[in-house]
């Protein structure tokens, strides 16, 4: 048998022209002899010759003739095509005006490319797509949205499901645009699905920019967008990226401001969340996890939240926090809690982090909110001499309240970390110079020669300088 199979390898195929454009023929090869049936199916890859007019020939040989009695077919397989969408009809190239027109006509693996220009649709993706903007390949943090650079989505989607894509297919790439005026959303990912890229978009706008959800199967990425104000009113209101169902994700390189309730929450059951080297500044909230196993956040740079700045709100496990860097919130840089009564966190490390200028406490564990020893070595408290704690006599820097005394806080660092995002030095305001100038009028007959003109002028502190009075003549 090792004898028939090794003949039946050493053949050679010759293929020819085709008329068409760049297309694969898949050989399938069967060989009978008495008894025994071998199959092997092979792939071969043929150009187009401009002008061909020939069709396609398949021939297949071998030195001992034992393939005299087969059977041969050859079946063209399309190569993936790039379809161009203008709203404009200005681009070259374009065949379609709208991205749902060129969804429908696409075949999964194609690439549609939309070129800059206004969209007022909802688009429904539900099939294997690349969709490239015009500013795909961009980093999103350092656009400005200037008119006639993007390819800008304004979701008109029905009421109730009002989204600028609307994604249910695995590996679809969404890669370049600005997304905006959601009312349901910006963008929904289907959670049985997977293999999504959310790739250098601005998502501004909408009632909330992201759901993110994927089964897991392939690694769903979101890296170097930019989410802004998603504040429209409606469910999730406020949120830059919402998730109840997620598996295998990947939150990398975006930038989060000004959101009214979190930069991020993940709710529900969610496993494999790796959180990485994102800006997060003047949101509400900036990181609230639920329920998830196996979650990573590293190398991101919180500044100036609203509220708390990483909220583990219960029933999370297998937690690292690591090389961050987490400045000014007015409440907790760090709180480990369980408000929603669904069991403690365990197995937390918090390490090589720069936590300094929180104003209630750098890290909270609440009596109910950790079991177990909660590892918080080697981080940076904002002071070289560690943090403010009972058992940390002259401790000056952020405070750690720990009621059952689970956190085990030494060694800590002494300078800033070194695998954590510098911190911004917050600027010392410069005074604006004020000018008052306060006039009194003063009518004729109240006022003698030699008289005095009283007034009062209220200040903050500093000085206040009147360089003269002004008298009328009469």
């Amino acid at each position: 048998m090792l004898h028939i199979f090794e003949t039946f390898r050493s053949f050679t195929f010759q293929l020819f022209r085709v008329p068409a454009l760049f297309a694969a023929f898949v050989l399938l090869i069967c060989l009978t002899a008495a008894q025994l049936t071998l199959a092997q199916t092979y792939s071969q890859n043929i150009f187009e010759f401009p002008g061909s007019k020939f069709s396609p020939l398949a021939k297949v040989s071998d030195s001992s003739g034992s393939l005299a009695n087969n059977n041969l077919t050859a079946k063209p397989v399309a190569l993936p095509a790039t379809l161009v969408v203008d709203d404009d009809g200005v681009c070259p190239g374009a065949t379609f005006s709208t991205i749902n027109a060129a969804v429908a006509a696409a075949s999964p693996g194609d690439t549609i490319q939309v070129c800059a220009g206004t969209y007022n649709e909802s688009v429904n993706v539900n099939k294997t797509l690349t969709i490239l903007g015009a500013q795909s390949g961009v980093d999103a943090r350092t656009r400005t949205g200037a008119t006639g650079t993007e390819s800008v989505i304004n979701s008109t989607g029905t009421p109730g499901f009002d989204v600028g894509f609307n994604v249910t297919a695995d590996g679809v790439v969404i890669n370049g645009f600005t997304v905006q005026d959601g009312a349901t959303l910006g963008i929904y990912l289907l959670g049985a699905s997977s293999g999504y890229q959310i790739l250098n978009n601005i998502i501004q706008n909408n009632t909330f920019g992201l759901y993110l959800n994927s089964s897991g199967a392939q690694q769903t990425i979101v890296r170097n967008n930019a989410f802004r104000t998603n504040n429209l009113p409606g469910s999730a209101s406020g949120d830059g990226i919402y998730s109840d169902q997620s598996a295998r994700v990947l939150v990398d390189a975006n930038s989060f401001t000004g959101h009214a309730a979190d930069s991020m929450i993940f709710l529900g059951t969610q496993s494999n969340i790796t959180v990485s080297g994102n800006q997060l500044t003047s949101d509400n909230k900036s990181m609230v996890f639920l329920s998830t196993n196996g979650l990573v956040i590293t190398r991101n740079t919180i500044t100036t939240p609203l509220d708390e700045a990483i909220e583990l709100d219960g029933g999370n496990n297998n937690v690292l926090i690591n090389c961050n860097t987490i400045v000014g919130s007015p409440f907790n840089g760090i709180s480990v809690e369980n408000p929603h009564d669904v069991g403690p966190n365990t197995d937390v490390r918090i390490n090589n982090n720069n936590i300094q200028g929180n104003v209630v406490a750098g890290l909270e564990v609440t009596s109910i909110g950790y079991t177990g020893t909660l590892n918080a070595e080697n981080n940076y408290w904002g002071s070289p001499s560690g943090p403010m704690i009972a058992s940390n006599p002259g401790g000056t820097g952020d405070k750690i309240i720990d009621l059952n005394s689970v956190v085990d806080y030494m060694p800590f660092l002494t300078t800033l970390s070194s695998c954590a995002p510098t911190p911004t030095p917050t600027p010392t305001p410069t005074p604006t110079p004020q000018t008052c100038t306060p006039t009194t009028t003063v009518s004729e007959g109240n006022l003698f020669p030699g008289g005095i003109v009283s007034f009062g002028v209220s200040s903050g502190p500093g000085s206040v300088t009147i360089d003269h009075v002004e008298a009328g003549t009469g």
